[in-house]
């Protein structure tokens, strides 16, 4: 046999093993292809007859019942509120007058979900037609109010200790840091204590550092927040309430930090030693002044409320006055007086930053039948 022939019968034996045996059979259809099929058909299943033979019940009992739907409660008016109620606060819902609970699109609906409404038990899921804002149970009102102002503080303190803030004010202490530790800041006191103090500067510097102390004015401030919450159905009040919110708000945020950094600056007040305005951290605690702090606040809160560059330039001109009276007095470095009002400025842009978030998202109470919890809302 030739060497061909020998691998063609070598390949056919292999072919045998491979796909051969008592499991495989060989089908030549086709002429001249080989194809595999397999051996083992199996057999067809038995259909379940005795399943197939049994009818299926329809549940007619259930089917012959038909809904109900609750028509009395579809047909019942909704409440719209009193004009004087401000439709902002959690216990005023927007309700259109003369609507219907059909007009919210839930046509099965038990009962529409609205807002919490404060009563005589604080909580009611459906106001009475003669119920006013003024008749709010005050224990009801501060109850709220203290829930909003946890609210705020917190976000208050998220933003006040955020990245962009602490760079902010790393910046600022960078500036002062070349007045503080250079022969700037000597200098600049000896040319306003010898060039340019004189009577006048010192009774607008009496006014000034008034407005620094702290002992009056931020009790002031707190009464002011406190007042406008309670009648902010009056708009004045509304306004005025407004600016002690947020100036208390600022007074929260920025005393520890600033306490913190007049400690950790060490600087001392003029007059006290050699090179008195050179940074000696734990040292001293005069290294930011807390009266240009506690006096510029208010003035700052005031201009980013305002709307106009000539009332913001105002606002912030007043703001620097109380830190310049310190200066002029004598009682502290211009750097030191320079970081107390930055400090204030930072304080009142973390507020900034709260007022802005919640002026596009907000989490208002809402009661459902059956359940009670928070919807968040959120503005375009």
């Amino acid at each position: 046999m030739r060497g061909a022939d020998r691998l063609a019968a070598l390949g056919a034996c292999v072919l045998l093993l491979a796909f051969g045996g008592c499991a495989r059979r060989w089908s030549f259809d086709p002429p001249g292809r080989i194809a595999l099929t397999s051996a083992l058909v199996p057999e067809p299943a038995a259909a379940p007859t005795a399943l197939l033979d049994k009818p299926v019940v329809a549940p007619t009992a259930l089917l012959d019942k038909p809904a109900v739907a609750p028509t009395a409660l579809l047909d019942k008016p909704a409440v719209a509120p009193t004009p004087h109620c401000r439709a902002s606060q959690p216990w005023h819902p927007v309700i259109p007058a003369g609507a219907t609970w059909a007009d919210t699109g839930e046509a099965d609906a038990v009962e529409p979900a609205v807002a919490l409404w404060l009563t005589d038990d604080c909580c009611r899921p459906e106001p009475p037609e003669d119920l006013p804002c003024c008749e709010i149970p005050l224990r009801c009102r501060l109850a709220a109010i203290r829930g909003e102002a946890r609210e705020q503080i917190r976000s208050d303190h998220c933003h006040a200790y955020s990245w962009p803030i602490a760079r902010g004010l790393l910046w600022g202490i960078a500036g002062a840091s070349v007045l503080a530790n250079t022969s700037l800041d000597e200098d600049f006191q000896d040319w306003v204590q010898d060039d340019l103090r004189g009577r006048d500067t010192d009774r607008l510097s009496a006014v000034s550092k008034t407005l620094g102390d702290g002992r009056i004015f931020v009790p002031t401030y707190l009464g002011l927040a406190l007042a406008g919450k309670l009648l902010s159905d009056v708009p004045a009040w509304d306004a005025v309430g407004e600016f002690g919110d947020r100036t208390s708000r600022a007074y929260l945020v920025g005393v520890p930090p600033m306490l913190v950094m007049q400690v950790c600056l060490g600087g001392s007040r003029p007059g006290e030693r050699d090179d008195a305005s050179y940074w000696r951290p734990f040292q001293d605690n005069n290294g930011a002044s807390g009266h240009a702090f506690i006096g510029a606040v208010p003035f700052i809160t005031a201009a980013r409320m305002s709307h106009g560059r000539p009332a913001k330039a105002c606002w912030y001109f007043l703001s620097a006055l109380p830190a310049w009276s310190r200066v002029n007095d004598d009682r502290h470095y211009l750097s030191q007086a320079l970081v107390g009002w930055w400090m204030a400025y930072m304080a009142c842009e973390s507020i900034d930053r709260t007022e802005a978030a919640d002026g596009c998202f907000t989490l208002m109470p809402m009661v459902e039948p059956g359940v009670v919890g928070l919807a968040a809302v959120y503005r375009r």
